[in-house]
């Protein structure tokens, strides 16, 4: 499924706008991931696309039709939703976790079918927790725990998927494997996903378009190769850096200092 975000403004409770007239495109079956600094839109322009946040003004259409004209289960079969922070139940099983993401299927008084039972069995077995099925959810490491969290975003069949900061809180090995697993999902399954992605070199090795924003707006959009640049690196995240391209064009960067002109002071 396409996205589309058309002059769109939003704020909270009524202040200044966070993003103000802001146009994104978002083609079907692409990653396509936001960067920027804190407090530049990034997650806001999630909350919006999840119908989680109502803007000002402007729209998100999906498939050409606005976002808020689905009700909330059509929704919830079409768009999945994963935040930066999750909390569940002390005692809750892997398996019951991932069970919740066929609310949206269920009738109200109505038992799991074997259409849902086929579906959490596959989402077990996509991030490969059928072993942990009976597991509690609070026993998990970090990585285990989110591919629990992705596992119900699974259940759901989404077409969409919104995924902020996925690897936030996990080392280096576990943030790649919960990266090619999002990459494993996009390609077998055909979801679109938007995530949000502080690591700006996983951000370029996984996605097939990056949107840089800053300021609430968005400062550049394309091919990671085409965005990742020193000027850019400089201009929006205010650091220096050395760039370089792999064999396959993916740009990779090590930053080497601040271009920040403040001067520590000599009683520091």
């Amino acid at each position: 499924m396409k996205i589309e975000v058309s002059n769109l403004t939003v704020g909270y409770d009524g202040g200044p706008p966070v993003l103000n007239g802001v146009d994104l495109g978002i083609k079907s079956g692409k990653v396509v991931t936001l960067i920027g600094p804190n407090g530049s839109g990034k997650s806001t322009m999630l909350k919006v696309i999840a119908r989680t946040l109502r803007p000002y003004s402007g729209t998100v259409y999906i498939d050409d039709k606005n976002v808020h004209s689905f009700n909330t289960r059509k929704l919830a079969r079409m768009m999945s939703v994963l935040p930066q922070s999750n909390s569940a139940p002390e005692d809750i099983t892997v398996e019951e976790l991932v069970e919740y993401g066929r609310f949206p299927y269920r009738r109200l008084l109505q038992g799991f079918s074997p259409a849902d039972v086929e579906s959490v069995d596959r989402a077990l077995q996509l991030t490969g927790l059928e072993t942990m099925r009976k597991r509690a959810v609070s026993a998990l490491s970090g990585g285990e725990r989110q591919r629990a969290w992705i596992a119900l975003n699974l259940a759901q069949k989404p077409k969409v998927m919104l995924l902020d900061e996925p690897t936030t809180y996990l080392d280096v090995c576990h943030q790649f494997d919960i990266i090619d697993l999002i990459r494993r999902m996009n390609l077998q399954l055909g979801i679109t996903i938007v995530m949000v992605l502080h690591d700006l070199n996983l951000a370029a090795r996984y996605s097939d378009e990056i949107v840089v924003m800053k300021d609430g707006a968005i400062f550049s959009q394309g091919r990671p190769g085409d965005v990742i640049k020193e000027e850019m690196l400089r201009e929006v995240f205010n650091i220096k850096a050395h760039l370089t391209m792999d064999e396959k064009e993916v740009p990779h960067f090590v930053p080497v200092g601040s271009c920040s002109r403040a001067v520590l002071s000599e009683d520091f």
